[in-house]
């Protein structure tokens, strides 16, 4: 029978400094991509973070982001580096990367004999936090150049967010393992690795402009998954152990989304908004609702939701009507957002209870009809074409927004 060999410790839980290190880990795995290699990226595991290559690590990085510029600070880290082992062969390349300049720059002999070089990044051989995203663009544009692929600063913007966000959400994942006692961190972070693969498909993503879905679905997963980690974050050492598990467990499905099923997600964290952008507070309000009803939610490929004994579908929302005047608002501005949308109709027609951090229970569309004079049959007139179905359109604006206590009152019964 074969030993369970321990997997390395892992600082993730602690990672408040992720975005750098996951900044540099991108840089390197994109200069690798630039030269042909397929391997795996692991983060945080055997080192900050290493490339592995048919199981053998070809290089291991650990990241220190201090002001100071003496070398002396750095011996404790330089050995560290010198004494990683595991996966490691007589040809792993070991690397120190900084934010800032040395005093001096020569490699390090650790007391094993093993050679630690500091990182250069484009003939510097360190790189500020405050431009470490631009070298990432940069070596974007110079894979995109290589592989023939069209550049501009619209498209570097978005696979820069493409890859941004699957680097962020690998680290929320290796932080809610731990949280979540599924796994340990050290585990989660030794096994749980970044494909060369999949890198390079979202360095091969394409899209227009701005306004693009592809664009905007990105630029929300980064959002929603750095939300999501201040968050759980923030509530490790005194939140209910119970509702951060099920926290978690609803983050480990969002990340697994298809891309139709997260734009469904996206675009119910911004209902009654007159942009399609996510906010911090809009994710807290949608993941407070989460920690607050005792059940787990239901996933089953879709956004996170609930279902009570009456068959009735609940969704979670980040909507906060705090008064009357605000409840008549948001009314209006959904109504419009519906008729430029069509996703809406869908979302409201599978969801008809559509649950609000902060607000009393109500319709919007006999709301509208009150404020604005009009009748349900004209509302429905307004909204039918020749390519929705009457019924859809009749049911979707059924859809009533519930307060997060009534509603937990529903599901919870």
């Amino acid at each position: 029978m074969s030993t369970a060999v321990a997997s390395p410790h892992t600082a993730a839980p602690t990672w408040s400094g992720f975005i750098y290190q996951g900044h540099l880990a991108l840089y390197h795995s994109i200069d690798c991509l630039i030269k042909g290699m397929n391997f795996t990226l692991q983060i945080d595991s055997i080192d900050d973070f290493s490339i592995i290559v048919n199981g053998q690590a070809v290089s291991t990085h650990q990241v220190k982001a201090l002001s100071n510029n003496k070398r002396t600070t750095y011996l404790e880290a330089l050995e560290k580096a010198a004494c990683t082992s595991m996966l490691c062969t007589a040809s792993t390349k070991r690397y120190l990367h900084t934010s800032v300049p040395l005093d001096d720059t020569t490699s390090h002999q650790g007391a094993n004999g093993n050679t630690v070089e500091f990182y250069s990044y484009e003939g510097s051989d360190y790189c500020p936090l405050h431009e470490v995203e631009g070298a990432i663009k940069r070596k974007i544009n110079s894979y995109l150049a290589l592989s023939g692929l069209p550049s501009s600063t619209f498209l570097i913007d978005l696979k820069f967010y493409a890859l941004h966000s699957l680097i962020s959400s690998q680290v929320v994942y290796i932080h809610a393992c731990c949280q979540d006692d599924l796994m340990t961190a050290a585990d989660a972070a030794f096994t749980q690795t970044i494909s060369s693969a999949k890198m390079g498909e979202l360095l091969a993503l394409s899209a227009e402009h701005e306004d693009d879905l592809i664009y905007q679905r990105y630029k929300a997963k980064l959002a929603i998954t750095e939300s999501i980690y201040n968050y759980t974050n923030s509530m490790a050492s005194n939140g209910k152990k119970e509702a951060i598990t099920r926290i978690n467990s609803v983050y480990d499905k969002i990340k697994e989304l298809s891309d139709e099923s997260f734009t469904w997600l996206w675009k119910s964290l911004c209902l009654g908004s007159p942009a399609y952008s996510v906010s911090q507070n809009s994710v807290y309000d949608y993941i407070d609702i989460i920690y607050e009803i005792d059940r787990n939610p239901l996933h089953d490929g879709r956004p996170p939701y609930y279902k009570c004994k009456s068959e009735n579908f609940y969704l979670p929302t980040s909507i906060s009507t705090a008064n009357p005047r605000r409840e008549n608002i948001f009314s209006e501005n959904l109504m419009d957002q519906i008729k430029r949308d069509p996703d809406l109709i869908d979302i409201l027609y599978e969801f008809q209870w559509l649950i609000a951090g902060n607000s009393t229970d109500f319709s919007p569309t006999e709301r509208f009809c009150a404020t604005t004079g009009s009748t349900r049959a004209a509302v429905e007139d307004d909204f039918f074409d020749a390519t929705l179905d009457r019924k859809k359109i009749t049911k979707a604006l059924d859809a009533i927004i519930i307060s997060k206590d009534s509603a937990k009152a529903k599901i919870d019964d």
